[in-house]
């Protein structure tokens, strides 16, 4: 359980890089609109602000947020079912992996193709945007939104229902995921963001203020039984 309880520390520190990164990306490296010159998203895209904050915010702060979905299943299945928590589970992960998938491409194509670009190769920024723009990527997103956005709700869900956590934390958390992950302007991804910064802190806050009552109730109900297997032996034997 002190495991778990320390794995949940991910769930705010991932809402915070994801916020920074979505700040970053709306403010500087916004790259979608249409009186960018090439040579200005070249330059941009090549900078080590603009990889920090896709690779720190976005690839980091997503599997951080794998890793606190995870202690999150782990505590919330000794209050629900573990199937319902299980399959919170399994559709978050597979939404952050295919997110994981789209902004790893942002990550690490972006900066190349900007570099080839200042290198004299004029169609470097056009074939960026046909692959983050494509049928295929549109596709995938469209899909990690599904999946992402499910998975989150169904741990909403779980958090309000389970009478040891803030349930207002909960709808934090389901509200979040449709937001970040929508095809909307940038404002609504920096508000998902936020939103899983708050009510993943306020879970975590909720939980680490509460002794580990539950190993201390396992240990002594074993002290107990042990006990009673003991006299119960003593009482055979005599």
């Amino acid at each position: 359980m002190p495991t778990v309880r320390l794995g949940l520390l991910t769930l705010p520190l991932a809402g915070l890089l994801l916020t920074w990164a979505t700040i970053a990306t709306s403010a500087f490296f916004d790259f979608s609109g249409a009186r960018l010159a090439p040579e200005e998203v070249a330059r941009a895209s090549t900078s080590v602000g603009y990889f920090l904050s896709q690779f720190v915010g976005y690839v980091v702060g997503l599997t951080l947020l794998s890793v606190g979905v995870f202690a999150l299943t782990l505590y919330l299945s000794e209050f629900r079912r573990e199937r319902w928590t299980l399959l919170a589970m399994v559709l978050s992960i597979l939404g952050i992996g295919l997110l994981l998938s789209y902004y790893g491409l942002r990550t690490y194509a972006l900066p190349v193709l900007g570099k080839a670009y200042l290198d004299g190769v004029q169609n470097a920024v056009v074939l960026a945007n046909t692959i983050l723009l494509d049928g295929l990527t549109r596709s995938v997103l469209y899909l990690a939104f599904l999946l992402y956005s499910a998975g989150f709700i169904l741990f909403g869900f779980g958090v309000w229902s389970s009478r040891a956590l803030p349930k207002w934390a909960g709808v934090l958390l389901a509200l979040h995921a449709p937001l970040f992950t929508a095809h909307l302007p940038n404002l609504f991804s920096v508000l998902g963001a936020l939103l899983l910064l708050v009510g993943g802190g306020w879970i975590t806050f909720a939980i680490l203020r509460r002794p580990p009552a539950r190993g201390a109730s396992t240990e002594s109900e074993w002290r107990a039984s042990t006990q009673t297997r003991s006299s119960i032996r003593r009482t055979g034997t005599e």
